[in-house]
């Protein structure tokens, strides 16, 4: 079963006339990691956008699930079907719990505070600092709640972008580590967006998009 399916898909912006994304075809599948490999301003972010429903595609269609992403409420979709992890992690300012409880609330959930403080402790968080204010907690514990948000979630599609830039360098290999058996394991859809090289080696598949061309490159085997 595919969960993402891209048919044909191009973005423009108009100030000038520019193809971002220019008629772009690919499957993704439950359970798959995928890395898109790129350089500086070549549609990086404006691609996970457009698969977070941040943006519609000019022309061409996006498929969640065989359903059109142009056709549905997109605020519902990113709240239930999909978790991103972005440059700043989309934390809210309170504590980690309230963080997580909040996502539950939006994507519907009923999920006990002990379910999600216990998700928390898994990561790494210790008991007090499940209910210490963001701004108060260090920037490598953040980092883990951002890790928590995902593994709390109930999305079937995770997006990561610049994880070199997300996390720091001496816990990006132990969090992606996580992140991806996680997806694995769940049949969760991970597409990770970055220009870094390093976090190749976590991909089922790797894509590169450049001059709004996104191509195959490989697939490999991950132990």
């Amino acid at each position: 079963m595919r969960r993402l399916f891209v048919e044909n898909a191009s973005y423009q912006i108009n100030k000038p006339k520019v193809s971002i994304i220019n008629q772009v075809t690919a499957t993704f599948l439950p359970g798959r990691v995928y890395h898109i490999l790129g350089g500086p301003q070549s549609g990086k972010s404006t691609w996970l956008s457009l698969l977070a429903g941040l943006e519609v595609c000019t022309s061409g269609a996006i498929y969640f699930d065989g359903t059109d992403l142009a056709a549905i409420d997109r605020e519902m979709y990113r709240a239930k079907k999909v978790v991103c992890l972005f440059e700043n992690g989309n934390l809210v300012n309170d504590t980690p719990l309230a963080n997580l409880e909040l996502a539950a609330l939006l994507a519907g959930c009923s999920v006990k505070s002990s379910e999600l403080e216990n998700v928390l402790l898994a990561v790494g968080l210790t008991p007090q600092q499940i209910k210490m204010p963001i701004t108060r907690l260090s920037k490598k514990v953040q980092q883990l709640v951002y890790c928590a948000k995902v593994m709390s979630s109930p999305a079937k599609l995770v997006l990561i972008d610049e994880p070199d830039q997300l996390f720091s360098e001496w816990l990006e290999t132990d969090l992606l580590q996580k992140l991806t058996n996680f997806c694995r394991k769940n049949a969760k859809c991970l597409i990770i967006a970055s220009q870094g090289k390093q976090t190749i080696k976590f991909a089922d598949e790797l894509w590169g998009l450049n001059g709004g061309k996104l191509l195959f490159i490989k697939e490999q085997q991950i132990d």
